[in-house]
Order: C-alpha cells, then structure tokens, then sequence
C-alpha cells in the first residue's frame, strides 16, 4: 500500500515539473477571456457592410410599399362604393375635392340622387390619403362632375359605373392619378360601366404610361 502511495505522488509530482497542469489553468484562463480585438474590429466591419448594403434597399422597398398602399386604398374605396350600390339598391357617389387635388376621398349612398350628400345620408367610407401623397384628376381623362362641383364616380343600383366628363350614361371612362413626394406617378383608369380600374405607372421623364409598376424614383 505504501509503495502505491508513493508511486502516485511521484506521478504528481512528474507531472507539475513538466508543467501539465498549469497548461490547464492556462487554457481555461484562456478561454473565459471572451472575444479578442481583432474578432470584434472583423464583426463591426461585418455589420457596416451590411448597414451600406441593406439600408438603401430597406428605403427603396418602404418608398414602394407605401405608394402601393395608397393605391390600394383608392382601388378598396372603388369596390367599396360599387358593392354598397348593388346591396342598397341605391345610387352611390364617390367625390373628391374639386381644384385638381385631393387628400380624401368621400363615398355616400345618394338616396334623392342629387349627387350632394345631404344631411342623413349613410357614409359608406371615408379614406383620407397621408400627406406626402396627392391625388389628380388626369386631364386627358376627366372624370364626372358630380352635382355638388367635385369630380368622382356614381355607381348606379346595377352597378354600372358613370366615370367619364360630360356623361350621364356608362361610357367612356375616367381616371386619377396618385403622387408621392419623390416624383412618383400611378394612374387608376375607370372603366364606364363595369368599374374596371387599370393601374400605369408614369415612365419618368416620358409621357408614357407603363402597366407594370418598375419606374420608381428615390
């Protein structure tokens, strides 16, 4: 027992002289240390390359979204007003502000079907546009002049819609366009009758309308 005593201190003994445990101690010492400078200097060069490289992006594809909401919303009020017109079994008009420019569109059940909203007259919706964005009528294709002096849409019971200038029948068609601040233009053509609605996009610097929506400016 005595000699497996002394054997195993002298393998304690070998094995400090030769320096095993304090590698050890090392080596955890080491490794509670953290990251080094030269790990942290490759993960901040890391994320300002990608903070060069997605920001823009990230603000082009906000630019995008937004104006495309936008018109979403023009395009709902639309369908809103034909469907409300069909189920009432009423006129509904949807207006604008006269002038050219609009920041909200107004759609009501025209009951006496004088083309005004008038005191106890249901509102169907009402769908104001942010500031930054502008609606117009498009000169080339003005859209009908409703009794009260705003331009706009009036649904029959049928559904048909009266969209064009100096029509009271559905034909011909009529359209607006939305801006945005960065030069951005998309136009909503109506169609007389069914209510189509087109959607172009202005080719910058041209006075050419594009279907699909690729022309943006930032």
């Amino acid at each position: 027992m005595l000699d497996v005593m002394q054997c195993t201190y002298s393998i304690r003994e070998a094995t400090a002289r030769f320096g095993l445990r304090p590698a050890r101690k090392r080596r955890r010492g080491r490794a509670q240390s953290g990251y080094t400078t030269i790990e942290l200097m490759v993960v901040m060069v890391i994320v300002g390359v990608v903070a060069v490289v997605g920001l823009p992006n990230l603000l082009r594809a906000k630019v995008r979204a937004e104006m495309l909401g936008q018109v979403k919303m023009m395009r709902q009020a639309l369908a809103v007003s034909r469907i409300n017109a069909i189920k009432s079994g009423q006129p509904v008009a949807m207006s604008m502000q006269v002038g050219g420019v609009s920041q909200v569109l107004v759609s009501w059940v025209d009951g006496n079907g004088n083309e005004q909203l008038d005191t106890g007259e249901r509102i169907v919706g009402q769908w104001p546009f942010r500031s930054q964005y502008t609606v117009w009528e498009d000169p080339s294709n003005r859209l009908y002049k409703l009794a009260s002096s705003n331009t706009g849409v009036l649904y029959l019971p049928t559904g048909s819609a009266i969209v064009a200038e100096g029509t009271t029948s559905p034909s011909g068609q009529g359209a607006a366009i939305i801006s945005d601040i960065n030069g951005n233009h998309i136009r909503l053509r109506i169609q007389a009758g069914s209510g189509t609605v087109i959607q172009e996009m202005k080719v910058p610097d041209s006075g050419a309308w594009d279907k699909n929506s690729r022309h943006w400016r930032y």
